[in-house]
C-alpha cells in the first residue's frame, strides 16, 4: 500500500475572506492610481492626489501651488518606494508557487503608502485653505458649490 499525502489547506471561509480583502486592497489602489493618473483634459491635475470636488474648485493657481507644497512635503512618500514596491509585487506575482502571504503583505505595504500619500495631500489642502483670505475662501466656497452642484468632472 502506498502513503497518501495529505495536504492541509487553509478552511474555505479563510480562503474566500482573503480573495475579498485582496479584492477590496486592489479597488483602492486602483482608485488612488486612476485618480492620480487620470490627466483629464479640462479636469484638476494632481501630481500627488485628488481629492475630487475640491481639488476641482480651487483655481489655476490653486492646484498649482498645492501640488507645489505636496511635492515639498517632507512627509510625502517616496514614489522610488512605490514603484520599487510594485516590482516586488510583480516577482511574487511570477513566482512559482504564488507565495500569497508575500503578495499580500507586499499590497498590504501598496495600501499603507496610498494612505500616507492621501494624509500628506490632505494636511497639504487643508494648511492651503487655511492660508486663504476670507474673499478667496469665499471664492473657493462658491466654486465648490458649484462643482457639487454640476457633478463630477465638471468644472465650473
Amino acid at each position: 500500500m502506498t502513503e497518501e499525502t495529505i495536504k492541509s489547506r487553509a478552511p474555505r471561509w479563510m480562503r474566500v475572506v482573503l480573495v475579498l480583502s485582496l479584492a477590496l486592497n486592489l479597488l483602492i489602489v486602483g482608485a488612488v492610481v486612476g485618480a492620480v493618473s487620470s490627466g483629464k483634459k479640462g479636469g484638476p491635475r494632481m501630481s500627488d492626489v485628488s481629492f475630487g470636488p475640491y481639488t476641482a474648485a480651487l483655481s489655476r493657481e490653486d492646484r498649482r501651488a498645492l501640488r507645489r507644497a505636496i511635492r515639498d512635503r517632507s512627509d510625502r512618500p517616496n514614489r522610488a518606494a512605490a514603484r520599487e514596491n510594485f516590482q516586488t509585487f510583480l516577482n511574487v506575482l511570477r513566482t512559482e508557487p504564488l507565495d500569497v502571504a508575500e503578495m499580500t503583505r507586499v499590497f498590504e505595504a501598496q495600501g499603507a503608502l496610498a494612505q500616507a500619500r492621501q494624509a500628506a495631500g490632505k494636511t497639504a489642502l487643508l494648511e492651503h485653505i487655511a492660508e486663504m483670505g476670507a474673499a478667496d475662501r469665499a471664492a473657493f466656497a462658491d466654486r465648490l458649490e458649484e462643482v457639487l452642484r454640476r457633478g463630477p468632472g465638471k468644472r465650473p
